[in-house]
């Protein structure tokens, strides 16, 4: 199986579908959804095992509610891909993304993959809100040329979301214990991406636009976990 698709789910039931169906909807099928459901108290699990039980492509996973990081980490320690793809269940895939990114991966054989995405707000679908990235279309970081990308990632702020970059599995700290970190929800994405970034071999940048990034300030990735857990430390 060449990608798995992971989605974290909380509170979605608004959204979910549209979710579901644009990986669904990909023109490539060699793929796998699994949907982690971190305690949902709204009907987001039911329509998640609705999908599962009519597509055999999708898993789902129910737990008690850990907060977004930790729901990740199942969702990664599931996965049975090559390639690891985020996309957060509030969001959408955009239309052949899957067969593009395919083609990246098969025409310059990478170890992470960084992609584009639009952005726009929980009641608006304006698809002209690219974000701009300041790479060309191909470019390659490899050795000292992570460096640059570092970087962007560090002062930048445009390649910081895990939904925004494909790993390839011997990349992926699939093992490490994040438990240290419960309900950290504010930069979770920084917390993962650095490591992939440091471990990439080759990195690749693909300017397609592959998620629709819906800003919903109520969402599980929008959420600040720190006050609720200050007492941890």
């Amino acid at each position: 199986m060449l990608f798995s698709i992971l989605i974290p789910v909380y509170n979605v039931e608004k959204w979910m579908r549209k979710c579901i169906e644009s990986v669904l909807s990909q023109n490539m099928k060699d793929f796998e959804i699994v949907l982690v459901d971190d305690g949902s108290t709204d009907s987001s699990g039911e329509i998640c095992d609705e999908y599962a039980s009519r597509h055999d492509s999708i898993r789902v996973i129910h737990k008690k509610n850990e907060g977004l990081l930790l729901t990740r980490r199942r969702a990664i320690k599931e996965a049975k891909g090559k390639w690891f793809i985020h996309l957060d269940s509030d969001d959408y895939m955009m239309p052949g993304f899957l067969s593009s990114l395919q083609n990246v991966i098969l025409e310059t054989d990478p170890t992470l993959v960084i992609y584009s995405f639009i952005r726009g707000t929980q009641d608006t679908h304006d698809l002209s809100n690219i974000v701009n990235i300041p790479f060309m279309n191909g470019e390659v970081f490899e050795a000292e040329g992570h460096h640059k990308l570092l970087m962007q990632f560090l002062y930048g702020g445009s390649i910081t979301a895990i939904w925004q970059k494909a790993a390839r599995r011997d990349i992926v700290d699939i093992d490490t214990d994040y438990h240290q970190w419960p309900n950290v929800n504010m930069m979770e994405d920084h917390l993962q991406s650095l490591y992939l970034l440091d471990h990439s071999l080759k990195t690749v940048y693909m300017d397609f636009p592959a998620v629709y990034y819906r800003y919903n300030a109520a969402s599980i990735t929008k959420q600040i976990g720190y006050r609720a857990h200050q007492a941890a430390f």
